[in-house]
């Protein structure tokens, strides 16, 4: 792009396609929807995929930028709040699976699991949007645990294994 050089960095998880653009004389990463907000991490798109999410919050954690740029709300970050953000992500994600596994005592059915907010831990405004973004989020949960051995379908719908 003329004096600007652009690498595009695939960082799917969010969506399939999602990238994050670095511009290297700069040093800076733009993290496009891996905003690092407390709304996130989000991966309630049909098409996101939780283990790729995974993936890529590890990848960017070796970044060589000194500046990272995030598409909504926060704006910018230094490399060591880039790193404290990355990690809070993490922990989001395994908070989240940790209460949908205690939530998974007794078995639940995903509309049961919609309802106690383990995502969001409220209800927000427009409800319909929110709780379709939590069930798409628990779904992915879902999937990851039934993968990894953890939980098992029932006839109610789905429960930890002792």
């Amino acid at each position: 792009m003329g004096e600007v050089t652009l690498e595009v960095i695939p960082a799917p998880g969010h969506t399939p396609g999602h990238s994050c653009f670095y511009f290297p004389r700069q040093q800076v990463l733009f993290l496009a929807d891996v905003d690092l907000t407390p709304f996130g991490p989000w991966y309630g798109d049909a098409a996101s995929d939780l283990a790729a999410f995974d993936a890529t919050l590890n990848d960017l954690r070796a970044f060589p930028a000194r500046t990272f740029l995030t598409a909504h709300e926060q704006g910018i970050f230094t490399e060591s709040e880039f790193c404290t953000g990355l990690a809070a992500f993490h922990q989001v994600i395994a908070q989240r699976e940790a209460r949908l596994l205690e939530g998974l005592a007794a078995s639940q059915s995903l509309d049961r699991l919609v309802r106690r907010r383990l995502i969001y831990g409220k209800v927000k405004q427009p409800q319909f949007v929110y709780d379709h973004m939590e069930g798409q989020m628990v779904a992915k949960h879902l999937d990851r645990l039934l993968q990894q051995g953890l939980i098992a379908r029932t006839p109610a719908g789905f429960q930890r294994l002792p």
